[in-house]
């Protein structure tokens, strides 16, 4: 993996760049880092609903290869839930609270340039937030 992917330097300004934004509950963009991988990243003040983050992250395409983040979960607001995946394996593990840091999602996933559907990626991420009534 390209050392300017996995410190997410060297591609501001860049024509590779090419952000994707969503409406809706948060933000999610897609960048395109060279003809090799592409990230794809999604932020919300709402936190998920940790059955429904578990299914859509399992049934996540086989073209995403790595995933990582800090969630808000509905069950844990009081503390982070660190995501970290490689290939098909995956992980949600509880972590310290939140402390001074406001408490969101912020989430990357890489893969595939033309393996990333962005809207679909989006919908279904957003699906798996808490109601706005329950958060």
């Amino acid at each position: 993996v390209p050392l300017q992917l996995l410190l997410g330097i060297g591609q501001a300004g860049d024509e590779a760049h090419e952000p994707y934004a969503t409406a809706g509950a948060g933000c999610a963009h897609v960048h395109v880092h060279d003809e090799h991988f592409a990230s794809w990243s999604f932020t919300s003040a709402r936190p998920f609903r940790e059955a429904a983050l578990r299914a859509t992250i399992a049934g996540l395409p086989g073209s995403i290869i790595r995933g990582k983040g800090v969630l808000l979960l509905d069950e844990a607001p009081s503390r982070r839930t660190i995501f970290q995946m490689v290939g098909k394996r995956w992980e949600l593990t509880p972590a310290e609270p939140w402390g001074e840091l406001p408490a969101a999602n912020r989430l990357v996933l890489i893969g595939l340039p033309h393996g990333i559907d962005a809207a679909v990626l989006a919908q279904r991420f957003t699906a798996a937030l808490a109601d706005a009534r329950s958060a």
